[in-house]
């Protein structure tokens, strides 16, 4: 059995995908996939499937869901499990695709901090790749669940800001121009993913295209928060005016937090 929420709700066994229609039973699926294997208390389900409050019924038309969820998932109905003041889906960390997503990110990262820069590009893309839209895109939220979306959007786009630099580094930039502007039309203020783009460009010898990155994106600042570049992409900009450098330094690994003027230290 195989559980997938980083994108629409979906189930997969036996080489099956199955979509669970009612918006009830998504709901509760998704409350057990949040905490795999611990105990979600009936008040936490209770505030999943009625955000405004639950009926006086609330409690029996849990148990309800329930039992029904657990036809829904046929043989895995065991895993399943009735506890005191709640319920407990026990599955693995290779089957949910959202720990899965964080085991692979986390390995990425450790393999940029020990300068595996081929090994972490191999597990960023892996963990990139499991995503299918936005985090239980199919499912109503409520607090709990909005959390896990925002903790799990920020992680990905870590990853990308990570698999980016690798890439620089490996010298993919080709590749990399099209995953970047793919990025910056949900993350158009995103400086990081700005300096990255421009390196890109630069490097391919595109240099009136880097600069024009700059530029859209310092008129967008402007714009939309008052504000000019911050100093690391405006000294990135200056670099490449200067010609300062030749534009194939290899960026040092910096793990998605550190400037653009840090890639070309090595210039």
């Amino acid at each position: 059995m195989r559980f997938n929420i980083l994108g629409q709700l979906e189930l997969r066994a036996d080489g099956r995908t199955t979509y669970v229609r009612a918006s009830k039973h998504r709901t509760l699926l998704t409350a057990l996939l949040l905490r795999p294997g611990s105990l979600v208390r009936l008040d936490s389900l209770a505030a999943a499937l009625w955000p405004a409050g639950p009926p006086a019924s609330g409690v029996a038309n849990i148990r309800t869901y329930v039992r029904e969820l657990r036809g829904f998932l046929g043989s895995a109905a065991s895993r399943l499990e009735t506890r005191a003041g709640g319920y407990l889906l026990s599955v693995g960390p290779a089957e949910v695709d959202a720990l899965e997503f964080t085991a692979l990110a986390r390995e990425g990262d450790a393999a940029l901090r020990r300068g595996e820069t081929q090994r972490a590009a191999e597990a960023l893309v892996h963990a990139l790749a499991l995503w299918r839209g936005e985090v239980c895109e199919d499912v109503p939220p409520w607090g709990a669940l909005t959390a896990e979306v925002l903790r799990l959007t920020e992680q990905r786009l870590r990853a990308a800001v990570q698999l980016g630099d690798a890439w620089l580094a490996l010298g993919r930039h080709a590749e990399l121009i099209g995953e970047l502007r793919r990025l910056m039309v949900e993350q158009p203020l995103h400086e990081r993913l700005h300096a990255q783009l421009m390196l890109a460009l630069y490097r391919s010898g595109r240099q009136a295209d880097a600069f024009t990155v700059y530029h859209v994106l310092r008129l967008r600042l402007i714009d939309e928060l008052g504000v000019e570049p911050g100093g690391d992409l405006r000294r990135l900009y200056d670099r490449m005016l200067r010609g300062d450098f030749d534009g194939r330094d290899d960026p040092s690994p910096c793990h998605g937090r550190c400037g653009a003027e840090s890639l070309l230290e090595a210039g």
